[in-house]
């Protein structure tokens, strides 16, 4: 039986069409989130540093702030892609945390296949009863010019954006030394992380530094200045210092996770007319276009990856590959 509440606060349904197919509008919204919510749609303490959808039945929706702080605001209750999800909104009427489920209102959203190739996608919120005396501004809320119907926009964009093909080998090549980068580190012990095979050699941390502050040239080449916070520690040519004067393992992660969802964004922004856009700032080796900077930073990359197979090797560690 519907209550009175709920009769007075009904659905509130939202549809967009993306130019792109099922299985990727499907993706962008879910694993890809993060690269169009609006960091202004923030919930924690600290700014936002990625938002976050966990592709499973009973995985998170959250928040990662800046301060390393984590915010739940979801939980995923029905997961079939790449046709429909469904999860819980876990916030009150004043968008705040709320851990009781059974005070959450839900929301599913549904992906249909159309023939010329774009997928409708139809949002549905309901259940605002449970947020109880806040139904009716829960409500007035997620319809409102801020809500659902201006995310959806936001989100058709993002999907509906072409990579350029020029693009696609050397985003491909840093998404490959991401995961390399990850798994050289595995399993290291501390103190070796900072082994150095011979005198003329780099320790492993040292190494994994400079790639994630030439990545932060990356961004700048994409007009986004990002601060390390490092000055010269990781310059090329830097003379190695006591390893106390560097950042902990942990906290270069934090960075490079920084890095990586700042790239996101930058990458998919980018357009053909960009990519061949005389080359800016610093200048590279045989790079006469932004396209030939960013082949080459890639390529510059793929080398230290190698050191770091090298040194992991020589330290008596698994091969990182093969």
């Amino acid at each position: 039986m519907t209550s009175v509440v709920e009769a007075a606060n009904p659905p509130v349904r939202k549809t967009v069409i993306v130019s792109a197919s099922i299985e990727h509008a499907f993706q962008v919204f879910t694993e890809g989130f993060d690269t169009w919510w609006p960091r202004s749609h923030s919930i924690g303490q600290s700014p936002m540093r990625r938002a976050v959808i966990e592709g499973k039945v009973g995985g998170r929706c959250y928040q990662e702030s800046i301060d390393g702080s984590q915010c739940d605001w979801g939980r995923i209750l029905v997961w079939e892609p790449p046709s429909r999800f469904v999860f819980a909104w876990q916030l009150t009427p004043q968008f705040e945390p709320e851990p009781d489920i059974t005070k959450a209102s839900e929301v599913e959203i549904t992906f249909s296949a159309a023939p010329d190739g774009s997928t409708r996608v139809d949002l549905e919120h309901r259940h605002f009863d449970r947020h109880g005396v806040g139904a009716e501004l829960m409500r007035r809320g997620v319809d409102s010019p801020g809500g659902w119907g201006s995310l959806l926009q936001m989100y058709a964009a993002a999907a509906g954006r072409k990579e350029p093909a020029a693009l696609a080998p050397v985003s491909l090549i840093f998404k490959l030394n991401t995961g390399m980068l990850r798994t050289a580190l595995d399993g290291i012990a501390a103190d070796d992380l900072w082994q150095r095979p011979t005198p003329q050699s780099n320790p492993m941390l040292w190494i994994a530094g400079h790639i994630v502050q030439t990545r932060a040239l990356v961004l700048a080449l994409l007009g986004d200045q990002f601060d390390t916070g490092w000055g010269d520690l990781f310059a090329r040519g830097a003379a190695i210092r006591d390893r106390s004067q560097y950042p902990s393992r942990a906290d270069i992660d934090a960075v490079h996770r920084q890095v990586i969802d700042r790239l996101r964004t930058g990458f998919a922004a980018l357009t053909d007319a960009d990519l061949s856009a005389p080359a800016r700032g610093r200048q590279l080796p045989g790079a006469k276009t932004l396209g030939d900077q960013l082949a080459f930073l890639a390529f510059h990359e793929s080398y230290h990856i190698g050191q770091l197979a090298y040194v992991r090797k020589a330290l008596g560690h698994s091969a990182i590959a093969g």
